[in-house]
């Protein structure tokens, strides 16, 4: 329709000439195409969108509705409509394929199951009994978000292989089809995620201290030990909540030799797991492996023991949508280190309750806090020497603010005499010695003025008019001869 319209002529021919491919049409313009729709792959997105809502909602009337008729065309049901066609299922071509076949026990099925990390699913009662519809609402009403997920982008990916083989004869292998199916469902989850803002491009920056979770989280820190003498390769694992206080920790140790990044990816699987069997939902695991952790980020698939062990914990991270990996420096990472050191000291699995002996001090210096870890709490030596020390500087600044203020408030004839002993100061000795000289002998202006005035009293002027009085006077006194 969209090539008539866009090639056909005026006339009422509409066919016209098609000068580009529809591949080319259908590629955005900043690659170089028109921006055209893909309808095919856009009406799959919209019938796949309607299967989710359907298996969100099994109790919607459309939900019981398609369950009650069932819509999968298998060639069982093909034939009870009246369509003359072979039974047999069109890739194992043993048995007669109907919903459950095509998608539970068909040999070429289950192994795409296994595949994709969904084997347990499979296994669970939930899918031994009842049609592929009864079974796939059991798995939404029993599995969380991500497992539906998974099994909805498998079912899918198992059918699109199948009518590929009948179509076009092209039939890819069942690990393909449950490879796939994980892929694109990582895929859709990593869109999700970027438009949610929640997907960190750059790695955070490792810091040279260990710090708390955020508030409603767990950081578990886990490290690898090997000993090689032994054959043994051990792990260790360490539970603390937002406050620093120990919650929980294991150790496990195997009698088996492995490579440094296959022994830090099994280490961090048996602690996810872990947290998982202990119902822990939000937790920040740290390890010092670089090359594990970029691995995680970056989703390495290969056939190396390593790498499988990576997949693992990726399926664990998609079923636990809580579960982040971050790198720290070893130094950091040191309760850790020595819990899985010390795991030879235990049975080869071994929980803690309570903080065992080997971290105890390790937790107290990096948190400086006191723990219930015991009856008699342990006060951080460090930190009460801190204490100690603030109060001192605190009494010493505080002498001196108040001999500061005497000195301001003394006259400079109370001056007291400062002797200072030091040979090395004998200059400043004899400055002091003549300022304290000069203090004792120091007489006011004021007073200097009053002593001249004494000594030296200023000359009296007698008027003509005293002059005369002062002679009679003395005329009648001192008569003349």
């Amino acid at each position: 329709m969209i090539n008539a319209f866009w090639w056909g002529g005026g006339n009422g021919n509409s066919k016209g000439i098609h000068w580009l491919a529809w591949e080319r049409l259908a590629c955005p313009k900043d690659k170089g195409g028109l921006g055209f729709r893909n309808f095919e792959a856009f009406n799959m997105a919209m019938v796949a969108k309607q299967a989710w809502k359907i298996l969100q909602n099994p109790d919607t009337l459309v939900a019981r509705l398609i369950k009650a008729r069932g819509c999968i065309p298998t060639r069982r049901r093909l034939l009870e409509r009246h369509v003359d066609c072979d039974v047999h299922c069109p890739l194992c071509e043993d048995e007669v394929e109907d919903d459950v076949h095509a998608f539970f026990t068909c040999a070429s099925a289950q192994t795409s199951w296994q595949a994709a990390g969904l084997s347990s699913v499979l296994g669970s009662a939930a899918c031994q009994q009842g049609s592929a519809v009864d079974r796939v609402f059991a798995v939404c009403r029993n599995e969380d978000y991500a497992t539906i997920g998974r099994v909805a982008m498998l079912l899918w990916s198992i059918w699109q292989n199948r009518n590929d083989k009948i179509w076009n004869d092209n039939l890819r292998s069942p690990i393909q089809i449950g490879r796939a199916a994980f892929d694109q469902w990582n895929e859709w989850i990593a869109v999700h995620k970027l438009r949610s803002n929640d997907d960190q491009v750059d790695p955070p920056v490792s810091t040279s201290r260990w710090e708390k979770p955020r508030i409603g989280w767990l950081k578990c820190n886990v490290d690898a030990a090997f000993f090689v003498s032994a054959g043994r390769t051990a792990m260790g694992a360490c539970f603390r909540n937002n406050s620093g206080e120990f919650m929980a920790g294991i150790t496990q140790w195997q009698q088996l030799t492995l490579s440094t990044e296959e022994g830090e990816a099994w280490a961090l699987l048996q602690a996810m797991n872990e947290a998982k069997s202990r119902g822990f939902e939000s937790v920040q695991f740290e390890s010092d492996s670089q090359v594990l952790v970029d691995a995680i980020r970056t989703k390495r698939r290969g056939n190396s023991e390593f790498l499988s062990i990576v997949n693992e914990i990726i399926l664990v991270m998609l079923s636990c949508v809580n579960f982040e990996v971050k790198f720290i420096r070893r130094q950091v990472n040191s309760v850790a280190h020595n819990l899985a050191r010390a795991a030879n000291s235990w049975t080869s699995f071994h929980r803690f309750e309570i903080i065992p002996s080997c971290i105890e001090l390790l937790i107290i210096n990096e948190m400086q806090v006191d723990f219930p870890y015991s009856a008699n709490k342990t006060e951080d030596p460090r930190s009460q020497d801190r204490t100690d020390k603030a109060e001192r500087k605190k009494n010493e600044e505080k002498r001196e603010d108040e001999e500061k203020d005497k000195k301001d408030n003394k006259k400079p004839q109370d001056a007291e005499i400062i002797i200072i002993s030091s040979d090395s100061e004998a200059e400043e000795n004899e400055d002091d010695a003549d300022y304290v000289e000069f203090l004792a002998s120091y007489v006011p202006e004021e007073e200097q003025e009053e002593e001249e005035q004494e000594q030296n009293p200023d000359p009296i002027e007698i008027s003509s008019e005293d002059a005369e009085e002062k002679s009679e006077i003395s005329s009648e006194f001192y008569p003349s001869d």
